[in-house]
């Protein structure tokens, strides 16, 4: 595979030792791209806004916690009330901290393009910077089920929210 290239299987483009992204002299380049399979578009993760990755992303984290909360056993009022207090902004922000340390470069890149996202909305039960974690959080979920990455989805969500 050449510099640049970009897999169908992994949907992320390899960089050799030294390439730049033209922001500053040195700085590793980092585009994060996504390759939609049907269609053959490639987009860097920079050209899609933020808050439509954690949308996405939020989707793909609910869907997912009732899911595994479902298996684990329990009856709906349980199920739910544990989903509930899993996908606040809170608890969500603490999950981002558990696996900050186990991202690689694209899924940083994810993370931060959602954390980053201007939004002047806040949930009650929130504080800012709980919030901007949060919905970086739900970003790195929805690049990661843009890209068709379920083993790693899997992987991270363990991590983030059921250890």
């Amino acid at each position: 595979m050449t510099s640049g290239e970009v897999t169908e299987a992994e949907g992320r483009k390899t960089m050799t030792p030294g390439e730049t992204n033209g922001v500053g002299e040195g700085s590793p380049k980092i585009s994060c791209e996504v390759t939609e399979a049907e269609g053959g578009k490639t987009m860097t993760v920079g050209e899609i806004n933020g808050a439509l990755l954690a949308y996405l992303g939020d989707a793909v984290i609910e869907r997912l916690v009732r899911r595994r909360l479902i298996l684990e056993g329990g009856s709906l009022s349980d199920v739910n009330k544990a989903a509930d207090s899993m996908v606040r902004a809170g608890s969500q922000s603490k999950a981002a901290d558990k696996i900050l340390s186990l991202l690689t470069e694209e899924e940083e890149c994810a993370y931060r393009r959602g954390k980053n996202h201007r939004s002047s909305t806040v949930p009650k039960n929130a504080t800012q910077n709980e919030y901007k974690k949060a919905t970086g959080l739900e970003a790195l979920f929805g690049y990661l089920d843009l890209i068709g990455d379920t083993e790693r989805i899997e992987f991270l969500l363990t991590e983030a929210f059921f250890k």
